[in-house]
């Protein structure tokens, strides 16, 4: 088992927040588009009924992506880049670092007041996560953790057993059809249709509707391919994508 020291975990902390230097998110990590259930992630997150959101999901559906957006949402906000803290647990040589070493050392060096923002990705890294996350919600009162986490039964468990209304398993799934079209820069122009009621609508306004939706078979061809990852919308390398959706971390 490593043994890190506070110089160890501090220059990974440091590497994996460059806000607190350049006051920003890197764009790479922060896309214009942001998905439905981002505004549900914020709404729990900010919440005066103070909650952990727990995000689970499959691989590559934008989890560690709505943690960024929300950090840049933040930032614009105002709030100090030094009382945001991100820390993912999937990355070498972050592997053995446990969140309470990383919230520690961060508090000892960095910000040492307790109204911080805690993001923390691919938690289920840290087998101690839920208690010590449960220890955070009752001793610092200030404090705002989002979590995201693999989609095993085992931590969609240990998030809704806490009893105590701690924390908020929100499951984020593979991006709808419209969310494709639209981050691809293809919306729709259609009014919302109620596909049963389609035959009371004439002739005419039938035939433009499907005329519309005619338009979009590529794409409906490209996301049947592509399964509504966000990563590889703009992608063709479907054999790439294929290997990439299914390899395990």
């Amino acid at each position: 088992m490593a043994i890190f020291n506070d110089t160890d975990i501090l220059k990974n902390i440091q590497s994996q927040n460059s806000w607190w230097i350049t006051g920003a998110v890197d764009k790479e990590l922060v896309p214009a588009f942001k998905r439905s259930v981002f505004s549900k992630v914020h709404d729990v997150f900010f919440n005066e009924i103070r909650r952990f959101p727990v995000l689970s999901g499959p691989r590559r559906v934008g989890k560690s992506t709505i943690m960024f957006q929300t950090i840049d949402e933040l930032l614009t906000s105002g709030v100090k880049p030094e009382r945001i803290l991100f820390y993912t647990l999937d990355e070498f040589p972050n592997d053995g670092i446990s969140i309470s070493e990383v919230v520690e050392t961060y508090q000892k060096y960095i910000y040492s007041d307790d109204n911080f923002y805690l993001f923390i990705d691919k938690a289920q890294k840290d087998k101690s996560w839920k208690n010590y996350t449960k220890k955070l919600f009752d001793l610092k009162k200030n404090i705002r953790v989002m979590i995201t986490g693999s989609t095993s039964a085992e931590i969609e468990k240990e998030s809704d057993d806490s009893g105590s209304g701690r924390f908020l398993t929100l499951k984020i799934p593979t991006m709808s059809f419209y969310e494709f079209c639209v981050m691809n820069g293809n919306e729709p122009d259609i009014q919302p249709v109620n596909v049963f009621k389609m035959h009371e609508l004439s002739l005419p306004e039938q035939t433009q509707i499907y005329l519309k939706l005619s338009s979009l078979y590529r794409e409906m061809i490209r996301y049947m391919k592509i399964g509504g990852f966000p990563k590889f919308v703009r992608s063709e390398n479907y054999s790439y994508i294929k290997i990439r959706s299914f390899q395990k971390q």
